[in-house]
């Protein structure tokens, strides 16, 4: 399971969603319809409100003197949400995990456009690196490095820290708020909107049959299920089903037995290996599971991680994903 955070056009249920499912995979939108609305940002832009200051979600004052031009992401969620607010032209850093198809919804995006992608596999970037690119303001998240958080605000650039996207709600208030930083308030507004359009649209169209469900992962023998204040959590809810592990909070380890103690009706992995099959296969060739109602049903599922995980307006894509298993489970025995 990453720890990376992770566009979409006014359109957003015809654009984003029809292309992406249409392709199957979080990474296969064109870059053409990614950056179909992108060109018209620049007219719409919200030039009054600077110089602004904020608190961020540590609690540390931000000032941003001027409407930014040359902003830095360092989350994949922030990525997204930025290069769905304002002109390309004013990203100068993106996230290494922006490029990855697995998790990454603008990867066509940051390609076609030659954006600057910061870190590798194998970290962040530098503040050396950072600060050559001139950005006048930087979205970071809490687990980036203390020290180059401290580095970089000790320069005075304007960094604001994200410490959670844990669930819908936080991911829409988060986009209010870069809308409102970068000068592009009623652009954040309009997405906020669509994804609330979307959200209840499917709400119409969930299962009448409540099924229970276990979001599951495992990685080195060690199994973490998604309690309550998760994304997790929220998109199960969203789709129409029940979170059977929502007496616990955040991401729990638990034992075997413990998911056995749960039994749901369905579970779900998400791929985050590119290996869909063979995540599917370790688990019921496991045979602690076997007597698993969910198991015996044929109800164990894998569904795209960079949907699932998604902490941008493309969570609804996650929804999406989990309502369509939940109503396919729900007409077999």
């Amino acid at each position: 399971m990453k720890k990376r955070i992770r566009r979409a056009g006014l359109a957003f249920s015809t654009i984003l969603l029809g292309t992406a499912l249409l392709t199957g995979c979080a990474g296969g939108q064109t870059a053409a319809s990614e950056g179909a609305t992108v060109k018209h940002i620049a007219k719409h832009a919200a030039n009054t409100g600077f110089p602004l200051v904020v608190k961020d979600d540590t609690g540390r004052k931000v000032v941003i003197p001027h409407k930014p031009t040359r902003i830095v992401s360092l989350t994949l969620g922030t990525d997204e949400i930025l290069t769905a607010l304002v002109p390309l032209s004013e990203i100068v850093g993106v996230d290494y995990y922006a490029t990855q198809p697995i998790w990454s919804h603008i990867m066509g995006l940051v390609e076609q456009h030659h954006l600057r992608v910061l870190g590798s596999s194998m970290g962040e970037p530098s503040a050396e690196e950072l600060v050559k690119l001139h950005p006048n303001l930087i979205l970071a998240a809490d687990y980036d490095s203390p020290k180059l958080i401290q580095q970089l605000t000790h320069l005075g650039i304007p960094v604001y820290e994200f410490t959670s996207f844990n669930s819908i709600g936080s991911i829409e208030s988060h986009i209010l708020t870069i809308g409102r930083m970068v000068g592009y308030e009623n652009r954040a507004q309009a997405i906020v909107h669509d994804m609330q359009q979307e959200l209840a649209a499917l709400k119409k169209t969930a299962p009448k049959k409540k099924l229970t469900v276990l979001y599951y992962t495992s990685y080195q023998n060690t199994i973490s299920i998604a309690g309550a204040q998760t994304t997790g959590n929220s998109v199960i809810r969203a789709a129409g089903g029940v979170n059977v592990a929502a007496n616990l909070t955040g991401w729990a380890t638990v034992s075997a037995e413990k998911v056995l103690a749960y039994n749901p009706d369905v579970i779900i992995i998400p791929n985050d290996s590119g290996k869909q099959k063979l995540e599917l296969k370790q688990f019921l060739r496991n045979p602690v599971f076997k007597s698993l109602r969910a198991v015996k049903n044929h109800h164990v599922y894998t569904a795209s991680d960079g949907n699932l995980s998604a902490v941008s307006q493309y969570i609804v894509l996650g929804v999406q994903d989990v309502q369509k298993i939940l109503i396919s489970a729900s007409q077999t025995k």
